[in-house]
């Protein structure tokens, strides 16, 4: 083309932004200028670089409450909720402009006859941010490797191994010569069910006995409950150094579906007059689950949200109870911002909510001669993977904060510390506690035997 083309724009990151620049040369050292930047006007450089033409710039003033909620463009996002200026849109359909260097959603304009739509440059789906699970209670969590099926199996085998084992002690023949020189050695230590249970006891905790079986039977007992015990212990250890690494967490909020099934837990917030919202207003239920149920006509702690209280919800959800649904690309940018800005990770981030896409597209006059050409180099930069990587480049794909990097950090950070550890010192006062009533009754029973043989008249005999 050669020429220098009029193309309409607003103030609009991380799509489309002013960036002012200082001259470093010579000539205009000091001097500031400013450049439009971000993921529109990388398209729409290559656009120009490839049919030959230079553009200008027709500037429309955004809304004073988008310039105030998008200061600091390198950290500002779209919602959903956000709609391109009137202005601009009359700009395109009088042909004042060449195309709208925008970010259109089809769904929105896909129906206005006086302009037309090129070939999307991005696919906006919908996520769900909700606060960051917090670690459950770490009191118990030497019982955690076994489930209570588990803990109450182990508990009863002791209970029975030990009556066993006194039976068997008991009731075979003895056949060494131990034995026939002393019969009554046999019984030694093991003269008791309970004596029996706490020698079970001890093998578990593989603190051993001062007395072994004396006969084949018992030991037969005896050694296959160490066979058991390898297992159990084996078994006990390496889950437990995985709890210990992966400290356990509340259930987290991903999808609508969670969202819906705690919802006397949550609030949450959905993007007026986008797409999202009008897909729920058109939807039935869908098996159990009524996703109208979203909505602030059918729900009490449904919410909407716009540009201006954009933000104001995010902190709600940094404040916990609260969950917000949006473009993902937003919610990645927030997410972004929040660990910049505090150094933590305080949201979990559900993606494809309801699988819904919404494509994103610049617009040019109703019949411009432009638009296949525009269309057919559109089509080529995503072959080539351009988009891709401008939109890498200026969205936040994964970071520090994506579920992978959390888990990351956690297991090459966690040293195990006096929570991991409470509840052992829980068990060890429990046992003190025990012993001490234990004494105490022993003290008294013994003191109560005392004062009744005190009572009893014994007959003198000389």
């Amino acid at each position: 083309m050669g020429k220098s083309l009029p193309i309409a724009t607003y103030h609009n990151p991380p799509w489309q932004y002013e960036m002012s620049q200082t001259q470093s040369d010579e000539k205009q050292a000091g001097s500031m200028t400013s450049k439009w930047d971000g993921l529109i006007f990388d398209v729409v450089e290559e656009l120009a670089n490839r049919l030959n033409f230079s553009f200008k710039p027709v500037v429309v003033e955004a809304p004073p409450e988008i310039i105030i909620a998008k200061a600091d463009p390198l950290r500002a996002s779209m919602s959903a909720s956000e709609k391109v200026p009137d202005a601009v849109t009359e700009l395109v359909r009088s042909g004042s402009v060449f195309l709208a260097a925008c970010a259109y959603t089809i769904s929105t304009h896909g129906k206005d006859p006086s302009i037309n739509l090129t070939q999307a440059i991005s696919l906006q789906t919908y996520g769900l941010l909700a606060p960051r699970p917090k670690p459950l209670s770490r009191a118990l969590l030497f019982a955690s490797p076994f489930s209570n099926e588990a803990w109450a199996c182990l508990a009863s085998a002791i209970i029975l191994v030990g009556p066993v084992l006194y039976a068997v002690h008991t009731l075979s023949s003895r056949t060494t010569d131990t034995e026939l020189k002393d019969p009554g050695s046999v019984l030694l230590g093991l003269d008791s069910p309970s004596r029996c249970i706490w020698y079970i006891y001890g093998a578990l905790l593989q603190q051993g006995g001062m007395n072994l079986p004396k006969n084949d039977g018992a030991r037969l007992i005896v050694g296959t409950w160490w066979l058991v015990v390898m297992v159990v212990v084996a078994t006990y250890s390496g889950s437990l150094v995985a709890f210990l690494t992966f400290p356990r967490m509340e259930m987290a909020v991903k999808t609508v579906d969670d969202l819906l099934a705690r919802k006397s837990e949550f609030t949450w917030s959905i993007p007026a007059g986008s797409f999202l919202e009008d897909y729920l207003l058109v939807s039935s239920a869908e098996g159990t689950i009524d996703y109208r149920n979203l909505l602030q006509e059918h729900e009490p702690h449904a919410e909407k949200h716009g540009t201006t209280t954009y933000l104001q919800n995010v902190q709600k959800v940094k404040r916990g109870k609260h969950a917000l649904i949006d473009w993902v690309t937003s919610l990645m940018i927030s997410t972004r911002n929040e660990y910049v800005a505090s150094g933590s990770c305080h949201f979990s981030l559900g993606t494809d909510v309801l699988i819904l896409g919404e494509p994103i597209s610049m617009i040019v006059p109703a019949g411009s001669p432009y638009l296949a050409l525009i269309n057919v180099q559109l089509q080529r930069m995503q072959e080539a993977g351009l988009l891709n990587k401008w939109t890498a480049d200026r969205i936040p794909v994964k970071d520090q904060c994506s579920e992978g990097g959390i888990i990351a950090r956690e297991t090459d950070n966690h040293k195990v510390n006096l929570e991991d550890m409470q509840g052992i010192f829980f068990i060890l006062l429990l046992g003190y506690f025990i012993g001490t009533l234990t004494l105490g009754w022993e003290f008294i029973r013994r003191r109560l035997k005392i004062a009744k043989e005190a009572k009893l008249i014994r007959p003198f005999i000389d």
